[in-house]
């Protein structure tokens, strides 16, 4: 499918997040596309701050007139931002996002997680595998925000949810820069022989499933896993940034 965003009005929420910041770079680097990037404070934001022509407005999601005057005169909403310290903030930030969709017919995309369906316990999932709230709790949280989501597209919200298992490339703090520092810093240990699946997907390739979405007229009220295509183990993992460094041990038991 052909993506072109060229000159189209986009808005990012969660722009200064690891993926929200790699979206913003191919909108703009890539796609040309006309960039206001929703963000709660400044201090973060550095990374985009290189683009002078990405838009940055400072906005709590929750702030109907705000965000309904943004959405008006947007194309479509990628949502990727999450405030961990606050179920509240997230619940009623979606609430605002969706209805303001809805009222003006705008596109969202919407960036959940794998993790709505855990315990991942060794199952082959699908995107109809049970997904229910099971004490986890950002699980539950992700959860609960993207049954939000499905509420308003059976109302007539055109929006699309993805799911990326575990994403990693540059900036990403939990599934490369924290490998990275424990191999650097001696031997690591992996239990079960390191045989057990990992889901890796790199960042670009969730970007490109979130740009593919949000040209996709055909598919709005669905949810998608997004993964790599060829599922790899722990031990596979981690020895690709071993390789960086032929001195780093990895334990295997």
């Amino acid at each position: 499918m052909k993506i072109d965003l060229k000159n189209k009005k986009i808005l990012v929420t969660g722009a200064t997040g690891f993926i929200g910041g790699r979206l913003v770079e191919k909108l703009i680097l890539e796609q040309h596309a006309d960039v206001t990037a929703l963000i709660r404070k400044y201090d973060n934001a550095a990374r985009l701050a290189r683009f002078d022509n990405v838009k940055m407005v400072k906005v709590d999601l929750h702030d109907r007139n705000r965000m309904e005057s943004l959405v008006k005169d947007c194309d479509v909403i990628f949502h990727l931002a999450y405030d961990p310290s606050s179920q509240e903030n997230n619940l009623k930030g979606i609430d605002v996002i969706a209805q303001s969709c809805m009222k003006f017919s705008k596109k969202l995309v919407h960036t959940s997680t794998i993790s709505v369906y855990e315990p991942l316990e060794g199952k082959v999932l699908n995107e109809d595998s049970e997904s229910i709230p099971c004490g986890i709790t950002y699980a539950d949280r992700k959860l609960e925000i993207e049954e939000q989501v499905q509420k308003y597209c059976k109302q007539g919200l055109k929006a699309i949810i993805l799911q990326p298992t575990i994403v990693y490339g540059p900036f990403c703090a939990p599934w490369t820069n924290r490998p990275a520092n424990q191999l650097l810093s001696g031997t690591v240990i992996l239990p079960n022989g390191g045989n057990g699946i990992c889901n890796a997907v790199y960042v670009d390739d969730v970007c490109l499933a979130m740009l593919t979405a949000a040209v996709n007229e055909d598919v709005d009220g669905e949810r998608f896993l997004i993964s790599g295509n060829d599922p790899i183990t722990w031990k596979d993992f981690y020895q690709a940034f071993a390789k960086a460094k032929s001195d780093i041990k990895i334990q295997i038991y």
